[in-house]
Parts: structure tokens; C-alpha cells; sequence
């Protein structure tokens, strides 16, 4: 999720929204509130969903493919590699 200007708010707002693609996986591995019981032990591999039209500009259109912001999917599954520290494998495309 990219912003749709420049502006401070826009900027955090899309960060924010991007973050949260990772909050349940962030949960379960106890990277985030770890109260509550989650960690490393909770999962071995983590599955991820890649479709083309997933990438966008908040409250705006999708980022087509070929575009110049159009992130490449190897650039997707190093950040989640490097986030999470577990082997990842597509489970939906």
C-alpha cells in the first residue's frame, strides 16, 4: 500500500495499513503483544498469498503491473523472510 501524496498523515496512514498485513502472523510468533502467549515455537514456515492486482495507492486505484511502484514479488518475499525469520512458501495465487 503506497500513499496517495506526500502529506505526513497520508504517509503513516499507508504505513499503517501496510503493517497490518502482517498482524496476525506478528501475534501468533509473539512479536506483538506477547502476553499473549504467541512466539517463534507457534509456527514453523509461514504461507503467503500473492495475486498481481494486491499492490495500491490508499483509497485509490491498483498499481498495475509494469508500473514504476509495481514491487516486484522476490522483493515482497525477502521483506516477509527478513520480518519473520521462517522458511515462506506461496499458498495462493
Amino acid at each position: 500500500v503506497l500513499p496517495a501524496s506526500s502529506e505526513p498523515e497520508d504517509v503513516e496512514r499507508a504505513r499503517i495499513h501496510h503493517a497490518g498485513q502482517h498482524e496476525a502472523v506478528d501475534l501468533l510468533l509473539g512479536l506483538d503483544e506477547p502476553e499473549l502467549g504467541g512466539g517463534p515455537h507457534a509456527a514453523n514456515a509461514i504461507g503467503l498469498n500473492f495475486y498481481p492486482d494486491n499492490q495500491w495507492i490508499r483509497d485509490g486505484s491498483t498499481i498495475p503491473l509494469g508500473h514504476h511502484d509495481y514491487r516486484p514479488l522476490a522483493d515482497m518475499l525477502e521483506e516477509a523472510w527478513r520480518r519473520f525469520g521462517k522458511p515462506i512458501f506461496l499458498s495462493e495465487t
